[in-house]
């Protein structure tokens, strides 16, 4: 398993998301490192991610922690290997599905999965599962682009 967050490579300057951005002010923070063919990321809620009901989380925060963590992963499996200095491609999400299979609580962290279905050209389509205890509660499929680096984020 990898050392370092995907999020704290040097291809990540300039990241302004709500979900992975060490410098965002109100973002998830979340931290996701390779565990051989799947990407990982354990996180935890706070009681300001909850839906409607005490204690169970908002579906949109899933949604944007299945949404990053999988654009990080094209991201990092894009520019592994490239030397600090070197542009760094990006990717942007085109499409999120998100199907909520059990009520996932926010006084308990959550386990991100993430593994690629198909990776060609531009296109990467990866598939997620976020669990709860070993429960899986989420499961989510993204498709990402690569993105010029000019629609990249500011440097």
């Amino acid at each position: 398993m990898k050392t370092r967050a995907f999020q704290e490579e040097p291809y990540f300057k300039g990241n302004h998301c709500f979900g992975c951005a060490p410098d965002h002010p109100l973002e998830l923070r979340i931290q996701s490192y390779w565990d051989d063919d799947e990407s990982v990321c354990t996180w935890q809620p706070g009681k300001e991610h909850t839906a409607g009901w005490p204690g169970v989380m908002y579906g949109g925060t899933l949604a944007s922690l299945i949404d990053c963590h999988c654009t990080c992963t094209a991201i990092a499996a894009e520019n592994e290997g490239k030397p600090p200095g070197m542009e760094s491609r990006w990717f942007a999400s085109v499409s999120l599905k998100v199907e909520y299979l059990k009520p996932t609580l926010v006084n308990k962290p959550v386990n991100l999965r993430a593994r690629f279905i198909e990776r060609s050209g531009r296109k990467a389509i990866l598939s997620c599962s976020v669990f709860s205890e070993g429960v899986k509660c989420v499961r989510g499929e993204v498709v990402a682009v690569k993105v010029p680096a000019q629609a990249g984020p500011a440097k």
